[in-house]
This record gives structure tokens, sequence and C-alpha cells, in this order.
């Protein structure tokens, strides 16, 4: 009959359990390192968004920085533009001043004007009315005293005579005296600045009659100047603080009273502006 070894049961009892146990291990040992290739690879794919999300922050930043530069030069050009139209409001104010000058004095030289020729007529006049009453005594007298009257009238022309001749040679000599007087003479004019641009003459470089100016010469820096019409091309003209410049150049803004000097960038006859200057005409 079969002999029951019970050593022989715990030992087979004991290997099963342990070759239980270790497939078990086994099989959560595989279970947590398949869970860590994967955790492995989630990790991977976190490094490689963050990367993106880096360089996405990086990129944003740069255009930060670009939107910023940008914003600093619209200020900048809003600020410019501010000062320019600060400056053409002020230019166009002292334009409005002169021409309301200009219409002031118009204005009292037509009143000059009519109160000469009303004084001109009543003179006229009292001359028609002393000649009516000079006719109608004369006729009331004799042969003799006509004849006397013919010497007076005789007379009469031959003064009246003298005295233009002695009116035209004032005349003259107060001209004399004026245009003496005018040349080599200071005085305070209006001074701006041009350019032979289209801000200034509406011609840009390789337009027909750029650069060139009234009198046919062409514009240079240190000699052009546009006078008003009373002042005559070939003129030369020192002003206070800029030197001799010799007149070249018309403009019809250019009036009585007013200079025009020629610089060859908008720069720097922005920066001259309008200012009131002693000048002086040398000849």
């Amino acid at each position: 009959m079969f002999k029951f070894n019970r050593k022989a049961v715990i030992w087979t009892l004991v290997a099963v359990f342990l070759i239980t146990a270790v497939t078990i291990l086994s099989k959560e040992y595989y279970q947590v390192h398949a869970e860590n290739e994967e955790l492995e690879k989630e990790k991977d794919n976190l490094d490689k968004r963050l990367d993106k999300l880096d360089k996405q922050v990086t990129d944003l930043l740069e255009e930060k920085d670009e939107v910023e530069e940008e914003l600093e030069d619209k200020e900048k050009e809003i600020k410019s533009s501010k000062k320019s139209n600060k400056k053409s409001k002020k230019e166009i104010k002292e334009l409005k001043q002169e021409n309301e000058q200009l219409e002031k004095d118009l204005i009292a030289k037509k009143e000059r004007e009519a109160v000469e020729k009303e004084k001109k007529e009543q003179q006229k006049k009292e001359k028609r009315e002393k000649n009516t009453d000079n006719k109608k005594d004369n006729s009331n007298n004799n042969n003799e005293d006509s004849n006397v009257d013919e010497k007076m009238k005789d007379e009469a022309e031959t003064t009246t005579v003298a005295n233009k001749d002695n009116g035209s040679d004032k005349n003259k000599e107060e001209k004399g005296e004026k245009s003496s007087k005018s040349s080599g003479k200071n005085t305070t004019m209006n001074v701006t600045a041009y350019t032979a641009g289209a801000e200034s003459t509406g011609k840009s470089p390789g337009d027909s009659g750029y650069g060139k100016t009234a009198s046919g010469a062409m514009v240079q820096e240190g000699v052009t100047i546009a006078c008003p019409p009373s002042i005559p091309f070939g003129t030369e003209i020192e002003i206070e603080g800029i030197g001799k410049r010799v007149c070249q150049d018309r403009g019809s803004a250019i009036t009585e009273g007013h200079l025009d000097v020629y610089m060859p960038s908008t720069s720097e006859t922005q920066n001259f502006g309008r200012r009131d200057l002693e000048v002086k005409i040398l000849n």
C-alpha cells in the first residue's frame, strides 16, 4: 500500500507556491515595465509639446517687441505730424495777418487816392469858376482891355509851363533821392526759405525747368534768393545772420517786404521757418 510522504507534499506545495508567486511577480513586472515605457513616451511627447510652447512663447515675445517698436515709431510720427501741423497753422495765421495788413494798406491807399482826386476836382472847379468870372469881366471891357487880357493870358501860359517844368524837375529829384536812399539802407524784411522741389515749386527732379530760376539761372546754395518785382535781377542783398545773396528768382507769394532764400533740403527750410531780419541792398 502507498505510503504518504508528508515532507514531499510540503515541498511540493512550497514549489507550487513559489512558481505561482514568481509567475505573478513576473506578470506584474512586465506590466510595470510596459507602464513605464508608456509613461516615458508620454513624457517625451510632453517634452516635445513643451518645446513647441517655448518656441511659440519666444515667437510671441519677438512679435511683442516688434509691435512695441512699431508703436514707438507711430508715436514719433504722430508727434512730428502734430509739430508740423502746429507750424503750418502758425504759418497760415501769419499769412492771414499779412493779407489783412495788405487789405488795410490797399483800403488806406484807395482812401488817400479818393481824397486827392476830390482835391484835384475841387481845384479844377475853382479854376473853371475863376475863368468864367474873368470872361464876364473881359466882355465888359474895351479893346484895350482885351489886348491887356491877351498879354495876361500869354503870361499865364508861360508861368504854367514854367511851373510844369519845375514840377517835373522836382519829381525827378525826388525819385533820384528815393532810389539813392533805397540802395545801401538797412530795412527789416520778412524772410522765408524754399527748395527747388515739389513742396515749393511743384517740380521734381527730371521735370522740365527743375532748378531753373525766373532769371534763367540755376539755383545755387549760398547765392539764390527770390525777391519782389521792385528789386531787379542781379541785385546783391546782405541779410542779417545769412550773408550776401543775389536776386535771381521770383514767386507769386513774394510780395513787397518779403524775401525767399534758396536752400537745398526741406529740413533746412523747416528749421529756418519765417523770420524778420535786417536787410541791406548793396547795389
